[in-house]
């Protein structure tokens, strides 16, 4: 941990005390400590609200630590003009360079162009100038080496320059972006809880919720065992959220039914080589045939990461 975060947060901060925090009443129970639930107890923190986060092993130890840290600002979702999606995504992104400059930088991505369906050229050029001119206000506040780009068209001579290995068959240039990297993204979850500490917040990992507390029919908090101890505390708040991830369906089922909707399960993988990566920038690149899927080959810490 660099000098900067010791200071500013010590660790003390994130010392487990189950029994002391079982003495107090608070705002919101957060139940998943993955990125979201995280998230989720620091935005509460920041708002002035007294958050408990409860995580049943360790904090972002399974979907949240398979991720290609990239922080993307929402380019993608004009392909089908879901601008507030677009809007907050590259809010987040400057958050995150914002709050976390030591851990969070700008990448420079890179997706060669063929001149089929939405990726030509002349209509990428256009989507760039329109999403210049929606998120004029990224770059407020940030440091200069935090800054991101705008993004620009390649000719093919420069793509082949940039992706030596590019495919030259029917090339028509390419289109490079800048969006958030966070390499080490555990650390960049752990400051978030820090950060959340700081302002309030009390996180427990190793803490499974097994009952709803109620009374009238109404909310009262969680009972939940410590995972380590092997001790019952009762928390309380009449506001819980779950933030289970995958197992959102099997929390919702324990403590009221179980509701199909509120998980999907999707096929995604990353997977990191023992190789190295073909370029410094992350590029997207999708097999020549129809419909078929991109993939982002990004850099990480020299060797290739895909996804």
């Amino acid at each position: 941990m660099n000098e900067f975060f010791r200071n500013a947060f010590p660790v003390d901060m994130l010392i487990r005390k189950p029994a002391e925090a079982a003495k107090n009443r608070f705002d919101v129970i957060i139940i998943g400590g993955g990125v979201y639930g995280i998230m989720l107890t620091l935005e509460a923190s920041l708002k002035g609200l007294s958050p408990l986060l409860l995580e049943q092993a360790d904090f972002g130890q399974y979907t949240s630590t398979n991720s290609l840290r990239i922080i993307h600002g929402g380019f993608r979702y004009l392909q089908n003009l879901d601008i507030p999606r677009l809007l907050e995504s590259s809010e987040e992104r400057s958050f995150f360079l914002k709050t976390f400059p030591e851990l969070v930088r700008p990448i420079d991505c890179v997706m060669p162009l063929y001149g089929e369906g939405f990726r030509r050229p002349s209509f990428l050029f256009l989507a760039h100038v329109l999403y210049n001119l929606l998120t004029s206000g990224k770059n407020k506040g940030l440091p200069s080496q935090s800054q991101i780009q705008k993004g620009k068209i390649l000719s093919p001579a420069a793509t082949r320059k940039a992706i030596p290995e590019v495919i030259s068959q029917g090339l028509k240039g390419a289109v490079q972006w800048q969006d958030g990297f966070a390499p080490d993204s555990q650390r960049v979850l752990m400051e978030s809880l820090r950060l959340a500490a700081k302002n309030g917040a009390v996180s427990l990992n190793y803490m499974e919720a097994t009952d709803l507390l109620t009374r009238n029919g109404k909310v009262q908090g969680v009972r939940a065992v410590d995972r380590d101890s092997g001790e019952q505390h009762d928390f309380f708040s009449k506001c819980i959220i779950n933030s289970a991830g995958p197992w959102c369906r099997l929390l919702a089922a324990r403590f009221h039914k179980d509701i199909p909707h509120l998980f999907h399960s999707t096929l995604a993988w990353n997977i990191l080589f023992n190789r190295p990566a073909p370029t410094d920038f992350a590029l997207a690149v999708a097999p020549r045939k129809p419909k078929a899927r991109t993939y982002f080959l990004v850099p990480y810490k020299g060797r290739l990461f895909a996804g």
